[in-house]
């Protein structure tokens, strides 16, 4: 790591630390403050960072291991080990999986950041948690981190093939410090850029937005009468292709409709649902969805957690915003769903720099989910 030069950023007031957008992470990378660990380009996303993976160096692992702060992942990968999986092996149903991916870091001191599963890998339930060098923490970037990354892979719908080595599973957002709208620039900021639709189109009124109970997020709810969703068919069987419309969804899912506005979930089931409100992000902020909350009931309702600026964000669309759609998997035996119950909450941090227009998620960047109707399935099942 002793080739990077490190970027010098000066030090902001905690009003003014805000999350890094396109503009500045293309900035780190011109720094090399982020880095391909070989010839390869790194394209930012509006607001975060895909993480193209190494698929020439996987490792089947015994189980998911976690650093102490004084150890390397690749040590770890060393010692524990049980054999390198070539490309025409597969990932394994319920196993875990190591991979290096092709990104390096050499933060300044004042940036850290977090990771997410990426929207495709959630909807088909491969689990893909980031790991650092001495950080005993998934998903967790430390302020001036300087290191590889690695990415550990856990599917549980079926098994996965590597015919096609290309696709990014996991992403990562960085920022200075963390700087949350509070309850009253939340309500604001809503009131002139709306961050909830209704199912029509409609800005939701400030006072009808609930609140989460830290007042510095937004809940969201489940719909069980405009959408139907889909249940997940457990397949040791069959795998997985990671290549757009490869793949049969009748194979992997099942529709599942609720009857009068309620749904039975079962444990360890894994089900794709959709939003009640129409989540719009617009330009100057991004949206994050908060981690499972057990308050809320004993499931956990996502996997992927990023939504980019631009997503939903065009007023002059017939119906603003997009359906959020939901990865939920219950942890009791069985547990009632009904319509308009909290699901998850949103929390709104302001960028740095706003993101540029023809940057933006959306039509312009081809994204896969721009603008959803409907809970969606992953873009590697046929339409």
């Amino acid at each position: 790591m002793g080739e990077f030069t490190r970027l010098r950023i000066p030090c902001y007031d905690v009003a003014s630390i805000m999350t890094l957008s396109f503009p500045d992470l293309l900035d780190l990378i011109r720094s090399k403050a982020i880095r391909h660990t070989q010839e390869g380009a790194i394209e930012p996303q509006p607001a975060s960072l895909d993480l193209p993976l190494d698929w020439s160096r996987v490792h089947r692992m015994p189980c998911s291991i976690l650093p102490r702060p004084d150890e390397s992942i690749s040590s770890i990968v060393q010692r524990e080990s049980l054999y390198r999986v070539t490309r025409d092996q597969l990932l394994e149903l319920g196993h875990y999986y190591l991979v290096p991916t092709f990104v390096a870091l050499d933060l300044p001191e004042s940036i850290s950041g977090n990771a997410n599963n990426k929207s495709s890998s959630g909807r088909i339930n491969l689990q893909s948690r980031l790991l650092l060098d001495g950080v005993p923490l998934f998903d967790t970037i430390p302020p001036g981190y300087c290191g590889p990354l690695w990415v550990e892979l856990h599917p549980e719908l079926a098994p996965i093939s590597l015919k096609n080595p290309h696709a990014n599973l996991n992403q990562i957002r960085l920022r200075e410090g963390r700087h949350l709208l509070s309850r009253g620039d939340l309500i604001a900021y809503h009131e002139q850029s709306p961050l909830l639709y209704d199912r029509e189109g409609h800005a939701v009124a400030a006072n009808e937005l609930h609140l989460g109970a830290d007042h510095q997020s937004l809940n969201v709810h489940v719909d069980f009468f405009s959408t139907h969703g889909w249940k997940g068919i457990r397949r040791a069987d069959l795998p997985l292709e990671l290549q757009s419309h490869a793949n049969a969804a009748g194979k992997f899912f099942e529709p599942i409709a609720a009857a009068n506005g309620r749904l039975v979930v079962n444990q360890n089931d894994f089900y794709i649902l959709g939003s009640l409100e129409r989540v719009s992000n617009p330009l100057d902020v991004c949206i994050t969805m908060r981690p499972f909350d057990p308050t809320h009931g004993e499931f956990r309702s996502h996997f992927a957690g990023f939504f980019d600026p631009g997503n939903g964000s065009d007023r002059s669309a017939r119906r603003p915003g997009f359906v959020v759609t939901m990865e939920v998997i219950p942890m009791e035996s069985a547990i009632q769903l009904r319509h308009a119950q909290p699901m998850f909450a949103i929390e709104i941090e302001r960028l740095r720099t706003p993101c540029p227009a023809e940057h933006a998620y959306g039509k312009a960047r081809s994204s896969h989910y721009h603008g959803d109707d409907g809970p969606r399935l992953a873009r590697w099942f046929n339409p």
